[in-house]
């Protein structure tokens, strides 16, 4: 197995997690970790974020009745392959043990994979670059979808128990 596949397998299998009642692990973080372990390899990697609703995901209506964002964003990466002079899409959001409800994503290091939500809209290197940087400030003050980001996680967890 190529070893940036391999990195990739590790980081999309940490359970995806977003917030409050566990380590946080929701896509930032994961990119975060995967971009580390690319670089060490000396592969180039670019965050890229979309806007997305969770309305639009395979969550159960008892999760989406708690106050939630209508629209939020979604980071997942974009990898230059070597010697090909272009970048693909690598989304290691979704771990492995969320299947069959959620679609997890495998790459073969060289072609995209799919992005982990339904894309509103995609922006640019530089737009994703400027959102990431102020998204944080936005989120802390968002603290009244705490319900929402529980209850989500504890879907999660019934989903990888079954």
């Amino acid at each position: 197995m190529n070893e940036n596949v391999y990195y990739f397998e590790l980081v999309r299998d940490i359970p995806y997690s977003i917030w409050h009642d566990r380590p946080d692990y929701n896509c930032v973080v994961k990119n975060d970790i995967l971009i580390n372990l690319f670089d060490s390899n000396n592969l180039n990697a670019r965050r890229r974020i979309c806007e997305f609703r969770w309305d639009d995901l395979n969550i159960p209506e008892s999760v989406l009745s708690n106050p939630h964002p209508k629209k939020s964003y979604h980071e997942f990466i974009e990898v230059e392959i070597p010697n090909k002079d272009k970048y693909v899409t690598v989304d290691a959001t979704w771990d492995s043990l969320l299947a069959p409800k959620f679609d997890y994503n495998k790459w073969d290091g060289k072609t995209e994979t799919d992005i982990a939500v339904k894309p509103l809209k995609i922006y640019s290197v530089e737009e994703s670059q400027e959102i990431r940087e102020s998204v944080s400030k936005i989120e802390s003050t968002a603290d009244n979808h705490e319900c929402f980001y529980y209850s989500l996680n504890i879907y999660f967890n019934s989903i990888r128990e079954q």
